[in-house]
């Protein structure tokens, strides 16, 4: 059976599951980025032209720089309710956030699992994971036509922003013919990219460039390994008057040292250390280095997470636990 024709099963079973469900809930990863929350605010918009009653849940920072798109209300402190989950971009329930509820609902719930990231284990009663999209953006969009949505405005803008964002503004390797005639689609119903590019990769807070020039002042380039590395503690997000939300899309900045064949930010958030890795340039499979620490993501982007504190010394930066 044909990719296309397996992905289009698989839309139609979601349509009908949508269709014949009275309670349903979104999640998506933590610390959501443009192709998580594009994609959550899309999917809500469109529920709601269903006239469904949908809750959208996330954990986590949003950052300023997407407060331009239509988002929902999320839901924080209210628990999910059983019924259907739809779990978008997210490779791993843990990183929901909302993983001992969902997991505490499962026999009442069926959960459909929507992603381009690969996965080790799909989660889902439906799995709709497809590594060769850009976005789960992408994925959305095709939702969006099988259940007969009409895009209008605001939705374009929510999947613009993932598929862009997710493709580095159509400069990743990832960014394929499909994606481009989605997005010229989007743009015909409306979708600003001149916003979404300003707002996404352009306008920067002072707290933001304050946070950044803290990681281009620790940059270290590893010439032997070809890895650029550099470090942001939660002291510096306190001077700064950031948020981790500020980082988002710094760790592309590093991965521009011409001679890098990957780069690695380590940012320090309680007693956990979140670990980001980019490859552009040497065709590194960062997603490999991120399985190691019990992570994961895309061959060019991915990251991880471990517990311990970073401590200065004398011969630099080092993890300790504590």
């Amino acid at each position: 059976m044909t990719t296309v024709k397996k992905l289009k099963e698989k839309l139609e079973k979601t349509k009908e599951l949508i269709t014949n469900s009275e309670d349903i809930s979104i999640f998506t990863h933590n610390d959501p980025d443009g192709d998580a929350l594009g994609s959550i605010s899309a999917l809500n918009l469109a529920l709601k032209k269903l006239n469904k009653e949908a809750r959208a849940y996330i954990s986590g920072e949003i950052s300023p720089n997407f407060y331009f798109l239509p988002i929902p209300r999320f839901e924080n402190n209210s628990p999910p309710r059983g019924g259907l989950f739809l779990v978008l971009d997210c490779a791993d329930l843990k990183r929901t956030g909302f993983e001992e509820e969902i997991s505490n609902l499962k026999d009442e719930s069926t959960i459909i699992n929507i992603d381009h990231h690969p996965q080790e284990e799909e989660f889902g009663y439906l799995n709709i994971v497809y590594p060769s999209f850009t976005s789960t953006s992408e994925l959305i969009f095709y939702l969006l036509e099988t259940l007969g949505i009409e895009i209008d405005k605001d939705l374009a803008d929510c999947l613009l922003t993932g598929i862009f964002t997710d493709t580095g503004s159509f400069m990743h390797p990832n960014t394929t013919e499909n994606s481009l005639v989605i997005a010229s689609r989007l743009v015909s119903k409306g979708a600003n990219i001149k916003e979404i590019a300003d707002y996404a990769f352009r306008r920067k807070n002072i707290s933001t460039l304050r946070l950044w020039g803290r990681v281009l002042l620790r940059i270290k380039n590893d010439r032997q390994k070809g890895i650029v590395t550099s470090i942001i503690t939660k002291k510096d997000l306190e001077d700064c008057g950031a948020t981790k939300a500020d980082l988002e899309g710094v760790v592309n900045l590093i991965n521009a040292v011409p001679d890098a064949k990957a780069a690695l930010l380590l940012t320090q958030d309680e007693n956990q250390i979140k670990g980001s890795l980019r490859s552009e340039n040497g065709g590194l499979d960062v997603r490999r280095i991120a399985r190691l620490f019990g992570g994961g993501g895309h061959i060019r982007a991915s990251g991880f997470k471990i517990k311990g504190k970073l401590h200065e010394t004398s011969e630099g930066w080092e993890i300790i636990e504590e």
